[in-house]
């Protein structure tokens, strides 16, 4: 957080590590000023609101994109087409990387393995110490005690041959923080220095996800209706809300398109920057989630062999597989499917409730949330979801796992 305010100029509030007899760590930090991106959002009016916000938005991922990690001791020396500036200069006395503190790498027992947690110099070495943990999670005494576990092995194994041929160059190791806001970066939990592609992906909290309106392809702009005029104030007033929301994806998208650097045109040109973005996090949830997301993964980079490699002499390792996993891989397919049915079903619920992923709700909402989690609870149709009512103790939790 120092580093992101004194050196790359992001907003980011000050902290204090008292000192103090109990032992627990935890820091004092001053309050940043405004409201959260996502509180903020849906009170935006007028399309020329949302201009400021997202070119403020790309200031904040321009600075972080702007440097890179291309020494193994210190944590900037230079920009990615410039020499280091003073600051930079000055930083490299100062700073240094540490391991990843991204939570997949530590949580249910992982923080008790010796494993390799970086930093990372190279994209290869990256993959493949995602790889290594969840294999060695899996022959700890730790992975009996998770209850949703399913064997990976297979699908690891074949994950870690075909690594070396998938990776390209805008490999880059540049730090980055997806979960930053226009007023100030309020924590560290999700920074984490990864190669360049896995970062220049589309912001999520930017990103249109109701199905309410259609969105446009490429940088067509959204239009209202046809007969929108015959529509009450209300339901105006909420079809204006989601226009609103695609407008704020689609001026990002322009923006960027008009302010990217070159090496981000280049990253957002790549078919399969957000296959392999995910391939960690499928690989580190292999035994709680169960294999699914990652053989799905794997049966779309075999689809997208010939684009990822940019060779068509090059044979992919999946097509030797044994009868036996071409098998599995077509029945994870109807699994995979179920799972995507389930966690609409899932989502929609969340946004009945309002709640977040976590379950949290607000103190003054939770007689409401409950109340009407408890009606939903009742129209759940087990047989046609395929899974049990999910807001239950005992079911699981992404969270928990």
């Amino acid at each position: 957080m120092e580093f992101a305010r004194d050196v790359l100029k992001i907003p980011t509030p000050r902290s204090q590590r008292p000192k103090q007899p109990v032992g627990a760590e935890y820091i004092i930090m001053e309050k940043a000023p405004g409201m959260d991106l996502r509180t903020r959002w849906p009170l935006i009016t007028s399309g020329l609101d949302v201009i400021p916000l997202v070119n403020d938005f790309i200031d904040i991922e321009n600075k972080f994109e702007g440097y890179v990690q291309p020494d193994r001791q210190f944590i900037f020396q230079g920009r990615f087409d410039l020499e280091a500036d003073e600051d930079i200069k000055a930083a490299a006395e100062r700073y240094r990387v540490g391991p990843l503190t991204d939570r997949q790498w530590w949580r249910g027992g992982r923080a008790d393995l010796d494993i390799d947690r970086g930093p990372w110099f190279e994209p290869l070495s990256y993959f493949t110490a995602a790889v290594q943990c969840e294999l060695t999670f899996i022959q700890s005494p730790a992975a009996s005690a998770v209850q949703f576990r399913q064997n990976p092995f297979v699908p690891l194994s074949l994950y870690k041959r075909i690594l070396h041929l998938l990776l390209d160059e805008l490999c880059a190791p540049t730090l980055w923080h997806p979960d930053a806001n226009i007023t100030s970066v309020i924590d560290w939990q999700f920074a984490q220095i990864a190669p360049y592609f896995t970062h220049a992906v589309f912001p999520s909290m930017l990103l249109y996800t109701d199905d309410v309106l259609p969105v446009p392809p490429g940088l067509q702009f959204p239009k209202l209706p046809a007969d929108y005029d015959s529509y009450s104030p209300e339901k105006q007033a909420y079809i204006r809300r989601h226009h609103r929301l695609i407008m704020r994806q689609k001026s990002y998208q322009a923006l960027r398109a008009s302010r990217g650097t070159e090496r981000r045109k280049a990253a957002s040109k790549v078919p399969h920057a957000a296959l392999l973005t995910m391939l960690p996090y499928y690989t580190l949830r292999a035994w709680s989630h169960g294999p699914h997301l990652l053989m799905d993964a794997l049966g779309d980079i075999q689809e997208l062999w010939t684009a990822i490699v940019q060779d068509d002499q090059t044979k992919c390792p999946m097509d030797d597989l044994s009868p036996d996993f071409e098998a599995e891989l077509a029945e994870n397919a109807s699994v995979f499917e179920a799972l995507e049915y389930y966690d609409v079903s899932v989502t929609r619920m969340m946004k009945a409730v309002g709640c977040t992923g976590d379950g949290l709700v607000s103190y003054e909402d939770y007689e409401s949330a409950r109340e009407e989690c408890d009606r939903l609870k009742v129209m759940w149709d087990q047989q046609a979801e395929g899974k049990p009512f999910p807001f239950a103790d005992g079911m699981f939790s992404f969270f928990l796992s």
